[in-house]
């Protein structure tokens, strides 16, 4: 704790000295070192009786405190969202391996039937014709086989229950942006909520909405990133008396041509890495749910996102 009494300096232009003052000032610690100065300030010269100094450095340390488990807590949410995309990259490899050891098989053995079949035909060897029907025959079994793998792949992949309950859809909202809290915090993000208070509850997979919120927040950070005013504002409300709808609107850089033709796909199978892969899933979450997703402008520059939901799917 430090104890001053003595001429507060004077303002710039002025004439003449300060007022006499006191302060008493204790530093505020973080995670990592000092984090600031808490500081009671007096217009008097006095001294501060030692109730003061033990209040003063008693809240200090609640201070510190909580100031050290925010940062706690935000480093351990990014390390999350870190460890959760690292886990989701590793799964899309190895299903990507099976996927190439199941299908390289019949595909070599077609390969080889049909080009057994070509040198014959090309050599003229008409007495060979119904060895060349076996070996199209054969050839043929081999991509029965793989649209049977595709086929097996894609009902498990479409299979999937959906865990629907009643849900208040502000209440998802307001969980996802705790998730992006830490980057909020980073980026220094104004976030507006305009959510309207007396919507029902909808059924939803409250799981696979939240990672849809949680996907579509952390697009507008990424279009906010170089953006001088970072604004994020969020709205729900009544599209129809059947029909909610949920608006995100940034400050960002604004759409591209290619982001609002198709929103959902990146291009190519080989950039479903990250907003390929976020996309992805956003799109598979609104289907699920019959929803419907569109942008448009945001008034000022940046771009809206809007989703509507049924309110009994």
């Amino acid at each position: 704790i430090v104890e001053r009494g003595e001429a507060a300096p004077a303002a710039p232009g002025s004439s003449g000295g300060g007022r006499a003052g006191s302060s008493l000032s204790c530093a505020v610690a973080g995670a990592t070192g000092p984090f600031g100065l808490l500081c009671v300030l007096s217009d008097q010269t006095r001294h501060f009786p030692g109730e003061d100094r033990l209040f003063l450095q008693a809240a200090a340390a609640v201070l510190s405190a909580a100031i050290i488990r925010l940062q706690s807590e935000s480093h351990m949410h990014a390390l999350y969202r870190e460890l959760n995309h690292a886990g989701v990259q590793r799964v899309l490899r190895i299903l990507g391996n099976c996927l190439v050891q199941d299908l390289n098989q019949p595909i070599t053995a077609a390969r080889n039937y049909l080009y057994t079949c070509r040198h014959l035909i090309e050599d003229g060897a008409l007495a060979e014709l119904p060895e060349i029907a076996r070996l199209q025959d054969r050839a043929m079994a081999e991509l029965g086989r793989i649209g049977s793998i595709v086929g097996h792949l894609r009902e498990n992949m479409e299979d999937e229950y959906l865990d629907m309950h009643d849900t208040d859809i502000n209440e998802v909202i307001e969980a996802a942006l705790i998730l992006v809290q830490p980057d909020i915090v980073a980026m220094k993000i104004r976030v507006h909520r305009l959510l309207q208070p007396d919507l029902p509850g909808m059924r939803l997979d409250k799981t696979m909405i939240l990672q849809l919120f949680f996907n579509l927040f952390r697009r507008s950070f990424e279009a906010m990133h170089q953006s001088v005013r970072r604004e994020l504002t969020v709205r729900t409300g009544y599209l129809h008396p059947d029909q909610v709808e949920v608006q995100i609107a940034d400050t960002g850089h604004g759409m591209d041509t290619g982001f609002l033709d198709n929103p959902y796909v990146s291009g190519s199978v080989r950039s479903v890495t990250d907003k390929g892969f976020d996309m992805a899933v956003c799109r598979y979450a609104i289907d699920a749910h019959h929803g419907q997703f569109s942008l448009s402008t945001t008034p000022g520059g940046g771009s809206t996102l809007h989703l509507t939901l049924p309110l009994h799917a």
